[in-house]
């Protein structure tokens, strides 16, 4: 359990560019995270058979493919709606739960703006490439 929580949208890595669950994907952008655990990459790595596909240096594993299983296991929000975040945090503040703003979600860190969709397309392209290769596997 973390001590803070994980909130906000994290920079993510591409680390299997040559994976078919990743066909279209960028070198690296942002995914929504809301969560009080975590899973360290050690021990993703000292799993037999995982594969850490997507990562950030700041929340750790976002996807891990587990080939023996035909499984992957998505650790952060991709299917997120643009204000699920903002009505995660409202919800807080409006009950009086402690909370900090969600990191790189508003411009400019200001929960009055509106808050950018930037992890739509990946989201797209995760379950329509996984879709694909349940079709073709």
């Amino acid at each position: 359990i973390l001590d803070h929580k994980a909130f906000g949208c994290f920079r993510q890595k591409n680390l299997a560019p040559a994976s078919p669950y990743l066909r279209g994907f960028s070198d690296d952008f942002v995914i929504p995270v809301s969560r009080w655990t975590e899973v360290r990459q050690d021990e993703i790595d000292a799993a037999p058979g995982l594969r850490t596909l997507l990562g950030s240096d700041e929340v750790g594993p976002c996807l891990v493919e587990d080939p023996g299983h035909r499984a992957l296991y998505i650790f952060n929000h991709f299917e997120y709606d643009s204000d699920t975040l903002k009505q995660e945090y409202d919800r807080d503040v409006a009950s009086g739960t402690p909370i900090n703003v969600p990191l790189n979600y508003y411009p400019e860190d200001d929960p009055a703006r509106a808050p950018l969709n930037r992890w739509r397309s990946h989201a797209h392209l995760l379950y329509g490439n996984w879709v694909s290769e349940l079709y073709l596997t």
